[in-house]
């Protein structure tokens, strides 16, 4: 069922007219059994002798497309992307599925650091300070004896307005063990921006995803069922993983928990967890503990 939808949709791609463009990339970025379809080809290795190449080269179509819909369609499959490369990319087995993937995953960086006029792109948070009124809170005026704490004294202790600065990133020709990590966090920002807008399948992909990813290679696999068929788990190599990723996952996973995938989003959550456990990164330790 799934491959014939993505067959015809492929065939409808390649048919679709200018004057069409437009209410197309509605349609399909509306298209639940078909963003259902595209996941299931991009995950189960028995399509991608057939489907993986085109349908690679389509999605990198729509990431560079002018239509805001084809975009948002593209982001869709984003976890499904990375976490097959991230997965497959110490395996020689999968080199031809890679070679698509590697492709695609530099095409849709390379785009995403460029702002709209083609110049590296920078991102600027502000972090929310007690000194000063934000969205979450106002500030209350206190009263002392002594004129001890002022604005001035807080923002002192807070060492002025904290600001968080993503960007600008360097360009990216060819993927290797020294930059695929970053390619994938930069990705995942932009999926992660854009989480509200995201399909349940999509999400629920992500959390399959980052399960996936962390428990590769280590003993959990051999307890659970793995999601890759193709090779036992216990000779799946284990991903090399940082905390910055895992950072990353937890937003989208924190996100999906509260909105509709709470079992599939506490599952990965444990996972990533026990990574940071066995690894010792005591900032996701901070971030994914919640007991």
């Amino acid at each position: 069922m799934a491959d014939s939808i993505v067959r015809d949709f492929l065939l409808d791609c390649k048919a679709v007219t200018d004057a069409e463009v437009h209410s197309f990339a509605n349609t399909i970025r509306d298209n639940n059994e078909l963003i259902e379809a595209v996941i299931l080809v991009l995950e189960e290795k028995e399509f991608h002798r057939d489907f993986l190449e085109p349908l690679c080269e389509q999605l990198f179509i729509f990431f560079k497309a002018q239509e805001e819909a084809l975009r948002q369609f593209a982001h869709f499959f984003l976890p499904c992307i990375i976490g097959n490369y991230l997965s497959s990319v110490h395996r020689r087995d999968l080199r031809k599925s890679l070679n698509c993937l590697e492709i695609l995953l530099l095409g849709a960086y390379n785009l995403q650091i460029l702002d709209h006029e083609g110049k590296p792109a920078t991102t600027m948070y502000h972090i929310p300070s007690i000194s000063k009124p934000s969205i979450y809170h106002e500030v209350c005026p206190i009263s002392l004896p002594q004129p001890q704490l002022t604005e001035n004294m807080l923002s002192k202790l807070e060492h002025g307005d904290s600001k968080v600065v993503q960007g600008p990133y360097p360009a990216v020709d060819a993927l290797s063990a020294s930059n695929r990590l970053q390619v994938a966090i930069v990705l995942m920002r932009v999926y992660n921006q854009s989480i509200s807008t995201m399909p349940q399948a999509s999400r629920a992909a992500f959390c399959k995803m980052c399960s996936r990813v962390v428990n590769q290679g280590t003993l959990e696999t051999v307890r659970r069922m793995s999601f890759d068929s193709s090779l036992p788990a216990s000779f799946a190599p284990r991903v090399n993983l940082n905390s910055q990723i895992l950072l990353e996952m937890l937003q989208a996973i924190y996100y999906s928990m509260f909105n509709g995938l709470f079992s599939l989003a506490h599952q990965a959550l444990n996972d990533i967890h026990r990574r940071a456990m066995q690894q010792m990164y005591t900032d996701v330790l901070l971030v994914s503990f919640l007991h």
